[in-house]
């Protein structure tokens, strides 16, 4: 016979549950269609060059926005998955492993997105004043984050000394 686990938690807490498995949810299926689009790139790309076609279309810059918007993903469906694990926790060594996780998940994304910033900033410089203000916001928002939290001066504890 199968016994139930039953955890106490507050409203909030089952609220960030649930939220975070629906939210899996979407970028899960999120990830599917971008992994479509970035087929559907490759092969019109592939036709246009047999075919000797000249269109007024940047393949590099469509394959480059689906592989950020998947890095971005991707995180996300790491974050929920550890968010709502952390929810059903019933051990210390279990939440040390499940923060590790999220901090190293927010810090590899964000390391594997500065070989693309770049290459954005100037996409966005060049796209109106729109774009450029919420990019720019973005960045200031990424450095308070990443002050607040001390991302760059913990990382090499949580990396190499936590357990878990």
């Amino acid at each position: 016979m199968e016994t139930q686990i039953v955890i106490s938690t507050d409203k909030t807490g089952i609220l960030l549950y649930e939220a975070a498995r629906d939210g899996l949810n979407f970028y899960a299926s999120h990830l599917d269609d971008l992994n479509n689009w970035n087929n559907t790139v490759l092969g019109w790309e592939a036709i246009c060059k047999e075919s000797n076609l000249e269109i007024d279309v940047n393949f590099k810059h469509i394959k480059a926005l689906i592989s950020i918007d998947s890095l971005y993903s991707r995180a996300l469906i790491d974050l929920m998955l550890v968010t709502s694990q952390l929810y059903l926790t019933k051990t210390k060594i279990e939440q040390i492993f499940y923060i590790k996780q999220a901090y190293l998940t927010i810090y590899e994304t964000f390391e594997n997105f500065k070989t693309q910033q770049p290459w954005l900033e100037s996409i966005i410089t060049n796209s109106g004043e729109k774009f450029k203000s919420d990019f720019y916001d973005w960045k200031k928002s990424k450095k308070i984050f990443f002050k607040r939290h001390k991302v760059d001066s913990y990382i090499r504890i949580i990396r190499n000394k936590l357990a878990g």
